[in-house]
């Protein structure tokens, strides 16, 4: 099976690039449990996410809580959404698009 993430950043207002480390770290957790629960390779650059995410998984929430989006959410009033960027492993569920619309479904492996 052929698996794809991406860690997407976003756009600046002027349209350049603003990578965003969370969505590193975010794509690497995915890649790291991948990894860690079925033989295969990753790519260099999914290698280099897991291992991004690995080295900062015991000080997720500080890191956070500290990045650049991090410090902007929480200016903006949403520390709770820092908190909730933190958990990992915390749904039980997937989200699935299909026909243009998201719904949640059981992850399942195999």
């Amino acid at each position: 099976m052929t698996v794809a993430a991406i860690a997407a950043g976003e756009r600046w207002p002027t349209g350049s690039l603003r990578p965003a480390v969370e969505d590193l770290w975010g794509a690497g957790a995915f890649l790291a449990g991948i990894a860690d629960r079925r033989d295969g390779s990753l790519s260099p650059e999914a290698m280099a996410a897991a291992a991004a995410f690995r080295d900062v998984r015991d000080r997720l929430p500080d890191a956070l809580w500290e990045c650049a989006s991090g410090r902007e959410l929480r200016q903006y009033g949403f520390p709770e959404d820092v908190q909730i960027a933190a958990e990992v492993n915390a749904s039980g569920s997937v989200p699935v698009l299909h026909n243009d619309r998201f719904s949640c479904r059981p992850p399942t492996y195999g």
